[in-house]
């Protein structure tokens, strides 16, 4: 029996917190991973990127957009995350938000993006 969640005015399949990528479906992480490539273009290679929202806590569907975040940079360079994220819709054809949380601000409600 699958569980359902009304989130957003839909109702939506639970299967509950993930802990690994590689329990999301394969399109899914090769979105992710796409995602990442383009944050790091964007940003450096150094930055971290991980898999929140929806995904991360079983309930996406395939009206889901992509949540993802990063830490503070390290380097405090100034950046416009909502830009970057359009930006990257743009060029995934995919809806991007990307969050960023301060290191002090981190928890363990996150799965890393490889």
């Amino acid at each position: 029996m699958v569980d359902f969640i009304f989130k957003k005015g839909r109702k939506r399949p639970y299967i509950g917190q993930l802990s690994r990528y590689d329990d999301l479906g394969i399109l899914i992480k090769e979105t992710f991973k796409e995602i990442k490539s383009e944050i790091n273009k964007e940003l450096g290679d150094d930055v971290v990127v991980y898999v929140f929202g929806s995904h991360l806590w079983g309930y996406a569907d395939e009206n889901s957009d992509y949540d993802v975040r990063i830490e503070e940079l390290k380097d405090n360079r100034s950046y416009d995350l909502k830009t970057l994220g359009r930006n990257i819709t743009e060029t995934i054809e995919k809806d991007v938000h990307i969050v960023i949380v301060r290191e002090d601000r981190v928890s363990d409600n996150r799965i890393l993006i490889p």
